[in-house]
């Protein structure tokens, strides 16, 4: 089952008519370090360059309907159990639906596409610059690509939008690091709005903090 905060099919809630852009940030949780090991949960929050915040879902896939414990824990890593499930034991918990594993990883990845392309076509048809976001683009990115290769196979990698043109992925985390090392006067005195969610390890606010601080970014055009 997939946990959604706002549901745009219902258009509860549209871009501000003074956006420019549309940001989709999404995060994972892997039961893992190498594509053996399972994607748990894939989240994703749309906002718009107004911090307007448009769809918030996460797309669970450990499905457990054919697994028993000892096959549970069979498909996770070790040393991320000992090193972060354990701590953070919400985070397999939630993810788990009643479905068979294979079903639930495919279920999750194609809803996953399927909502990073509806709000891509939304962004074109409202003249809405797309900015597809992440943290940890290679590793995130990576996760999903092995999942659309498996399960979509005929859907082309992350980096291929709707059309089917190439659309990159932005790294939140290098973009900001590039902008520390430049040292621009403005940055020690730029006032970047302060994220109310906080990064907690479930991916659909991990994503929601993705994405506000590209918009963060983003408000820079507004000075330079």
């Amino acid at each position: 089952m997939n946990e959604s905060v706002i549901n745009y099919v219902n258009n509860k809630t549209v871009a501000s008519l003074e956006a420019t852009d549309l940001v989709y940030a999404f995060d994972i949780e892997t039961g893992g370090a190498t594509y053996s090991h399972p994607v748990l949960s894939i989240g994703a929050t749309v906002l718009d360059n107004k911090y307007t915040l448009l769809d918030k879902k996460k797309f669970n896939g450990f499905g457990v309907k054919d697994l028993d414990q000892e096959k549970e824990m069979a498909l996770l890593e070790k040393r991320c159990i000992d090193e972060f499930l354990s701590q953070f034991p919400e985070v397999l918990s939630s993810s788990r639906v009643d479905e068979t594993f294979e079903q639930a990883q495919r279920n999750m990845i194609v809803s996953f596409i399927q909502n990073r392309d509806m709000w891509q076509k939304y962004a074109d048809e409202n003249k809405l610059k797309f900015h597809l976001v992440s943290d940890n683009a290679i590793f995130d990115g990576g996760f999903v690509n092995s999942l659309i290769t498996k399960y979509i196979p005929d859907k082309l990698s992350l980096v291929y939008n709707y059309k089917k043109k190439y659309s990159s992925v932005k790294d939140v985390n290098d973009i900001s690091k590039g902008l520390e090392w430049c040292k621009p006067k403005f940055l020690s005195t730029f006032k970047f709005q302060k994220c109310q969610v906080s990064h907690d390890h479930n991916c659909a606010n991990d994503a929601h903090t993705i994405a506000h601080r590209y918009v963060n970014l983003l408000s820079i055009r507004e000075i330079l």
